[in-house]
């Protein structure tokens, strides 16, 4: 087998449309990244990122037993915590209970102001517990077992 030269065999490739096609466009590709490369500029840097301010104090979390007018709650109805225009995230009753409300207000405005436990039946109803407590910063998360005592649904 006779090997043909070098220039003949590229003569022959670049004949071909895919390859000079191909070849044009990797050519474009390497021009293109060399000159932002050289170019000096670099890429623009992102804007420095904020982070929201730190919580002004812990969560407090509850757990606890959930009667409505001396009775056991029955399952799939939620409980919130409420401090003025502050409502925590619903946490779902099951076996007669709730498990991990979590109460933290993002703003300082909400500390030494009563905690209200609301629950709300699966048709929207809502009433409050008659249990409150004090929201306070505290320096680590906090976990209370407090059983709250709803009056009959109106």
């Amino acid at each position: 087998m006779k090997l043909k030269p070098v220039n003949l065999l590229i003569n022959t490739c670049l004949r071909c449309a895919p390859v000079r096609a191909f070849l044009l466009i990797a050519t474009a590709l390497v021009l293109s990244l060399g000159l932002v490369a050289c170019s000096g500029a670099g890429p623009t840097p992102a804007p420095a990122t904020t982070f929201p301010d730190l919580p002004p104090a812990w969560p407090f979390v509850f757990n606890g037993n959930v009667t409505v007018d001396g009775q056991q709650v029955p399952d799939g109805y939620k409980v919130t915590g409420r401090i003025g225009t502050y409502r925590s995230a619903s946490v779902t009753t099951s076996g007669g209970r709730y498990l991990a409300l979590p109460v933290g207000p993002l703003d300082a405005k909400f500390f030494d102001r009563d905690i209200v436990f609301e629950l709300a039946s699966p048709d929207g109803r809502t009433v409050d517990a008659k249990q409150r407590m004090v929201f306070r910063a505290l320096p680590q998360p906090s976990v209370y077992e407090l059983n709250l005592t709803f009056p009959k649904f109106r």
